[in-house]
């Protein structure tokens, strides 16, 4: 956790807590769960209103929040289609409209946003989520221009297939194979030959939020085990 205090928000009340917990143990010098939906305007104003209120401040924000839906463009319906694009894009679209004024009037600030490999390369039957994911590469380049002379950075990590459960649990249902079958199978087809692990990505994603990379802003980075070389 790098000492860092933590606001962290979901829909999932419980499993919140059970992060903050973990973020306690870990390090952290605080933390607090609100519970939200990133869809909703008045959730996320919330979420950045209480922590202004605790903290004083926002010094980085972590947009994180994603689903993914098995479709092409006729498979797809309308509403999933409409679901997809408002977590991973419309989501992050708000979260970065509420908290950068904040970040404005401090002259400094960070965002960091989950894109993925499949928003710089096409994957198969996921039209809805490369769709998404390919915009979120661009609002970032966008919120990354509009904003450097205001003293904020944004960058965007693509993380290619990792261990997750929406991964292993929502991706195997594509290829009709069990989780483990389905991880093996993925492994097999990255050059590194393997998927990731989530500390894997979170280790960039600390990076781009910190000093350590005070000379990057709009960047999109790979981190998918050699997939977008191909």
């Amino acid at each position: 956790m790098e000492g860092a205090a933590l606001a962290l928000t979901g829909r999932d009340g419980e499993r919140g807590q059970e992060v903050v917990a973990a973020c306690a143990s870990a390090g952290a010098a605080d933390a607090f769960f609100v519970p939200a939906e990133v869809t909703d305007t008045e959730d996320v104003d919330t979420v950045v209103s209480q922590t202004i209120s605790r903290y004083g401040c926002i010094d980085v924000l972590f947009n994180n929040a994603g689903t993914i839906d098995a479709g092409s463009v006729v498979t797809t319906t309308p509403e999933r289609f409409r679901r997809v694009v408002d977590v991973n894009l419309f989501g992050q679209f708000l979260c970065a409209r509420a908290v950068v004024p904040f970040m404005i009037g401090r002259r400094q600030g960070v965002i960091v946003n989950n894109a993925s490999d499949w928003g710089l390369v096409a994957g198969r039957d996921s039209v809805a989520y490369c769709c998404s994911k390919a915009a979120v590469v661009m609002l970032t380049k966008a919120i990354a221009v509009d904003h450097a002379e205001d003293g904020i950075r944004c960058n965007a990590v693509c993380p290619g297939d990792t261990l997750t459960p929406m991964v292993t649990e929502a991706r195997a249902g594509f290829a009709g194979a069990s989780g483990d079958a389905f991880v093996a199978a993925t492994g097999l087809d990255v050059p590194l030959g393997r998927m990731a692990r989530p500390e894997e990505i979170a280790a960039v994603v600390l990076f781009l939020a910190s000093d350590d990379s005070s000379y990057m802003t709009g960047s999109v980075v790979p981190v998918d085990g050699g997939n977008t070389c191909r």
